[in-house]
């Protein structure tokens, strides 16, 4: 322990030198850096070093692994939508419940740098990468370098920051223009500057198109600047003159708010929070995109940041330094837009929505950036930065590697060659109406749902690819003589019934049901394929089939129950996500048997092992494993040791070897 304790000391002692010599020269007088008279000196070589290193960090940590997830329905609408002419998207969103801006910027990003997935979401992050420069073009001069440096890497490493990033949504530039109205809008304050009363303003204008939220939070720095300007008798006629002409300016989209508000009051797919829900909001910075996932870190991270802030609003309060009128703006800008949106979902229609106060990141970033600061003693203030970076690392691992969006990308990799041109799709879910029409673009795509569902979005947006209509209008679809895929969403209420088709007089099943659904997302993906004939008596099918594998080498197990379980993939990456199908064999004579019935002709891959430890997974160094054509090893592929199943070849060998 000793040791351990020196090699910290080691680390810390060096680190305590440089916050020293970096931001202020007594900490203990002045532990924010607000009394430094260097704080509008020109930057230092060291301090360049510095900033350019947690810039470049900050490209890293939004754009690294970017594309792992899948696209889900929420980023296919947005693709969707940008996929028609500026006029028709203009048009479809308005009947949607978003302002346009964020479209329209996507739109021509994408005709400037393609629309590749990385493109998409790459205009996302340089949202954050472009909230978190406010560190150093603004926050430095207002308060301090290490209040500047603070704000920048909160911004660059926040959980919420990172997945927003890499969302083709528009809640991270949401969150940009509000940071940006809320600096620019104290600065005009402050200095009186007409140029920081246009900046701030024109970055306002951006929030309020960009989502309501942001509307309503620049609604509210107003609303705290008017008051605070008639009470003081400061700038009154100016902040009355900017209002009115940004009024003017939004009325064009007052029509698109008016008729999204009355659609959204008839019935919106956000449901009443409960107490605990709404208590717990806050974790949504510190936490992962799905709530739910979230565990006694996260929260453990919230409170202490709720704990921060209370000591800063003390602080504050009590000595009125050179950062606590900045800091209460804050926090009068990030918590009456809560108390705006419970108001008003009170009074109207539940609009409480983590994902949503993304629009509020900056302000709630200046608050904990503050808090940070004035934490008196420089040790304490090293250990609260460590154990916040240690609180998020489990939560950016997981945002990082794990699966929250879905399936689709397993999905795709599975049916993709077996989907031909002409071929149709029929989903009883929206969601899979939108992703589906994103992956399979060249397929027609047709929703189905019943006169009682209420739409989660416009479905116009995909009007390029397919169709959609409650009732039988999908029987027309029917007549094109195309294999017919459908798709549903488990639990989904607007499910799409097989036996509409199987009942035809031209469709036969020619799959069982696949299932996928991952274990840290909400959203699961059921697909079955339908193939047309014209006589379904005299019907042969020459698609699927009963493969047949038997094992060799099976081991006895000390008098113990013998099991071999096995997992049959149809493409790359070998690993247990991808899995097609999986089970246990039959064993009998010191051999096991597999059967899989009514399987689809085609290639796969089979990986079978002897589980003798009855802990169900494969223990590669001990226990025997069998694939087809070779002996597994973990860089294996799926197309050096595949298989052919077809009618006239569907019965295989393969023998368990010790590895």
């Amino acid at each position: 322990m000793k040791k351990i304790y020196n090699l910290i000391r080691l680390f810390l002692v060096p680190i305590k030198q440089y916050f020293v010599k970096t931001f202020t020269e007594d900490y203990s007088e002045d532990p924010a850096g607000f009394k430094s008279s260097s704080v509008n000196a020109p930057l230092s070589k060291r301090q360049y070093i510095i900033w350019a290193a947690l810039f470049l960090s900050g490209v890293f940590l939004t754009v690294f692994r970017s594309t792992h997830e899948a696209v889900w329905y929420d980023e296919s609408y947005t693709i969707a939508a940008i996929g028609n002419s500026f006029g028709e998207m203009v048009k479809m969103i308005g009947r949607d419940s978003h302002p346009p801006l964020y479209f329209l910027g996507l739109k021509l990003f994408t005709i400037c740098f393609g629309n590749s997935l990385f493109v998409m979401r790459l205009f996302s992050a340089l949202a954050i990468i472009f909230m978190g420069s406010l560190g150093f073009t603004h926050i430095r001069k207002l308060w301090s370098h290490k209040a500047a440096l603070i704000y920048t890497l909160l911004c660059y490493t926040m959980p919420v920051s990172i997945f927003q990033a890499q969302e083709i949504r528009m809640y991270s530039w949401c969150g940009a223009f509000v940071s940006w109205a809320t600096i620019l809008l104290y600065q005009a304050w402050q200095s009186g500057k007409l140029s920081h009363w246009i900046y701030g303003s024109l970055f306002a204008y951006a929030a309020a198109l960009t989502h309501y939220y942001g509307l309503i939070a620049v609604t509210v720095t107003y609303g705290i600047m008017f008051f605070y300007s008639f009470f003081k008798k400061k700038y009154l006629i100016r902040i009355i003159v900017t209002s009115v002409l940004l009024i003017i300016a939004y009325m064009p989209f007052f029509y698109m708010l008016f008729y999204q508000a009355t659609r959204v009051s008839k019935g919106f797919w956000i449901w009443d929070r409960s107490l605990w829900e709404v208590m717990t909001l806050f974790t949504y910075f510190f936490g992962y995109k799905s709530p739910h996932l979230n565990g006694g870190v996260v929260l453990f991270a919230a409170l202490g940041s709720g704990v921060l802030i209370i000591f800063a609003l003390l602080h504050a309060w009590r000595t009125k330094d050179k950062g606590s009128e900045l800091f209460f703006a804050a926090i009068l800008v990030f918590f009456l837009t809560l108390l705006a949106v419970f108001v008003l979902s009170e009074l109207f229609q539940p609009i409480v929505m983590g994902r949503y106060i993304t629009a509020i990141l900056g302000p709630f970033l200046l608050i904990l950036t503050y808090a940070l600061c004035v934490i008196p003693d420089l040790k304490k203030f090293i250990q609260t930065l460590f154990l916040y970076l240690l609180f998020i690392l489990p939560t950016l691992y997981g945002i990082y590697f794990h699966f929250f969006n879905g399936p689709m990308n397993y999905v795709t990799a599975h049916i993709s060659h077996r989907v031909k041109p002409g071929d149709i799709f029929i989903h009883g879910s929206e969601h899979n109406f939108g992703t589906f029409s994103y992956y399979f673009p060249d397929n027609f795509h047709y929703l189905y749902y019943s006169d009682k569902h209420n739409p989660y979005s416009n479905y116009e947006v995909f009007q390029k690819r397919g169709d959609y209509g409650p009732g039988s209008k999908y029987l027309r679809y029917l007549d094109n003589k195309k294999d017919i895929w459908i798709t549903n969403r488990p639990g989904d209420p607007t499910r799409f019934h097989l036996k509409k088709i199987a009942s035809h007089k031209n469709y036969i099943q020619a799959s069982k049901t696949k299932k996928w659904f991952l274990d840290k997302s909400w959203y699961g993906v059921e697909v079955t394929r339908f193939v047309y004939t014209e006589d379904k008596s005299s019907y042969v099918n020459t698609v699927s089939g009963d493969l047949h594998i038997t094992v060799s080498g099976v081991q006895s197990n000390n008098g113990g129950p013998v099991n071999i379980i096995w997992a049959l993939f149809n493409c790359d990456p070998i690993e247990e996500e991808n899995t097609y199908l999986y089970g246990n064999a039959d064993v009998s004579n010191g051999k096991a048997f597999i059967k899989i019935e009514d399987l689809d002709y085609d290639t796969y891959f089979i990986f079978a092992w002897q589980d003798q430890n009855s802990n169900g997974k494969p223990d590669l160094e001990t226990e025997p494993t069998a694939v087809a054509n070779g002996k597994y090893s973990e860089d294996i592929l799926f197309k050096n040791n595949s298989f052919v199943f077809s009618s006239e070849q569907n019965n295989f060998n393969i023998e368990l070897l010790d590895q």
